[in-house]
């Protein structure tokens, strides 16, 4: 009995025992699942706040790269006049600028290096820059010096040895103090008012790169500033290269038209897209010299029969410096903003051949015999100051007396000089000539003696 009583004695130890250990167990349990929750939590504070930080950078590298982008594309020198008005179009400097814009912002993103223990990182290249704009409120200004750009298709993963966090990295942000928009505006309204390549073409015939060519530059720029018409921005130009010469014209023509193929300076090349954010191209044009049409010039009509043809080509570069502000761009030379433009002009016409070429009498030469270089059938001076008709002068002319009907007739048979004997100042009668005799007009054996 007593046996019985020790043994549920001892079951009932056991029991409490089993009771007891499982408890401590669980507790434990519970205790390393709460720890493993709390350093998950922290871990995972920790991947967002150094996912925040590297979109953060992103940010900024998107508004540094729209600095850099604006500068490039306002230097690239872009043709605003091929013989007539070509300023890129809205929606080609949007491909240019985004292009621009795009690959700087990569370069950076590529370039952000970070070591943090336990801890990767990646970000991939952005696929699309833009820069939203309205030609309505472009041409009102609303652009001038504030817009915006969006960066579009980069992600961002940060990972550990057990986590990961990933999120897009699209960013949008505002562009301020950069008057990019302002200057191409102005730029765009000059290309189509300035009157620079009729200029050139009423210098073909005098001669362009003689001095006409920096006349034509010289009114260019002047417009140029007259629109852009702010205190800060300062334009000027820079002649590139100017080379003419003359030849035969194979057919007639009216006006200045287009020298096909010049020679002497590097012509315009036109190469432009604007599919946005695509790998398909959907305008791509390169204009060549004989493509440009409809030249609106002074015409002058000339017979190739009487005439030479002259050919001009001039090339110069007009650039506006915009002071008001500085960008944020790399410390090489000046930081604020300075928008360029190529202009060429390369033209024709039918122009007089000089009198040398004309036939023999002046008055066959085309337009005043008095344009003739040098004599024009050995009469000096302009033929029409010469005795009618210019061929019956003695030669030279300019030994007749003027005007020769003041002589005796005939002019030839007058004593040497004619002048120094006025004919009708001698006495009459002859026996009153003065003494001596020979200076008598009248022949001396005619005098009666003294």
């Amino acid at each position: 009995m007593f046996g019985e009583k020790s043994q549920s004695s001892l079951l009932v130890l056991v029991t409490v025992i089993a009771i007891i250990s499982v408890g401590w167990i669980n507790n434990l349990f519970s205790q390393e699942v709460q720890l493993s929750r709390i350093a998950g939590s922290e871990e995972f504070i920790k991947l967002a706040k150094f996912l925040d930080v590297l979109k953060g950078i992103s940010k900024n590298s998107l508004i540094l790269a729209a600095h850099r982008g604006t500068f490039a594309v306002a230097g690239k020198s872009e043709t605003y006049i091929c013989n007539k008005p070509t300023p890129p179009n809205l929606e080609e400097t949007r491909y240019s600028l985004s292009n621009e814009t795009n690959s700087t912002l990569n370069t950076y993103l590529q370039n952000v290096n970070f070591t943090e223990k336990a801890l990767s990182y990646k970000i991939t290249p952005s696929i699309c820059v833009d820069y939203p704009m309205d030609e309505s409120k472009l041409s009102s200004g609303n652009f001038d010096e504030n817009f915006t750009v969006g960066s579009y298709g980069s992600l961002i993963s940060v990972t550990t040895r057990e986590n990961n966090v990933s999120s897009k990295n699209d960013n949008f942000e505002a562009i301020t103090q950069n008057r990019f928009w302002f200057l191409y505006r102005k730029f765009k309204q000059w290309s189509e008012t300035t009157s620079i390549v009729s200029d050139v073409c009423s210098c073909l015939c005098s001669g362009v790169c003689n001095g006409c060519d920096q006349t034509a530059l010289e009114k260019a720029r002047n417009l140029l500033e007259t629109i852009v018409d702010d205190k800060y921005v300062k334009c000027y130009f820079q002649k590139d290269c100017c080379y003419e010469e003359t030849g035969s014209s194979g057919s007639d023509y009216d006006g200045c038209i287009t020298w096909e193929n010049p020679k002497g300076c590097p012509g315009c090349y036109l190469d432009r897209k604007s599919d946005l954010c695509t790998n398909k191209i959907s305008f791509s044009e390169k204009e060549n010299y004989g493509e440009v049409k409809e030249l609106k010039l002074n015409k002058i009509s000339f017979s190739s029969g009487g005439s030479i043809e002259h050919r001009a080509i001039l090339k110069a570069t007009f650039s506006c410096i915009d002071e008001k502000y500085e960008l944020s761009v790399p410390p090489i030379g000046k930081r604020n903003l300075i928008f360029t433009a190529d202009v060429t002009i390369f033209l024709k016409t039918l122009c007089p051949a000089p009198c040398s070429d004309c036939p023999a009498h002046c008055d066959n030469c085309p337009g005043p015999c008095d344009n003739c270089p040098g004599p024009c059938d050995n009469c000096p001076g302009p033929c029409d100051s010469c005795p009618t008709p210019c061929n019956s002068c003695p030669t030279p002319c300019n030994s007749c007396p003027t005007p020769c009907n003041s002589c005796p007739t005939p002019c030839n048979s007058c004593p040497t000089p004619c002048a120094s004997c006025p004919c009708d100042s001698c006495p009459t009668p002859c026996d009153s000539c003065p003494t001596p005799c020979d200076s008598c007009p009248a022949p001396c054996d005619s005098c009666p003696p003294d």
